[in-house]
């Protein structure tokens, strides 16, 4: 049988840098939406450009939601080893 070790602190800490990610993702969603409030509007009405616009704008946040999703079910998952880890220990320790 294979042995598996999962270095839970380098999750934690590569899951630590995610809201950052997203918050990055946040940021330049906002300026491409004020850019749409920027741009000429015979600008925007040329070959779809305020509709590329909103649609670049949906997809970051979809993008952005996601993000928040993956932070989410690592929390979880780390909690879920974590506490997976633990009872395996105990129940290790009383085979010893």
């Amino acid at each position: 049988m294979s042995y598996i070790q999962i270095d839970l602190s380098k999750v934690k800490n590569a899951n630590n840098l995610i809201p950052r990610i997203g918050s990055s993702i946040a940021g330049i969603r906002r300026n491409v939406g004020l850019l749409r409030w920027r741009v000429d509007p015979e600008v925007l009405n040329r070959r779809n450009v305020r509709e590329k616009l909103n649609h670049i704008v949906s997809e970051l946040e979809r993008v952005e939601q996601n993000v928040e999703k993956i932070y989410t079910v690592t929390e979880d998952i780390i909690a879920q080893y974590n506490d997976s880890e633990q009872k395996l220990s105990a129940y290790a320790g009383k085979f010893e």
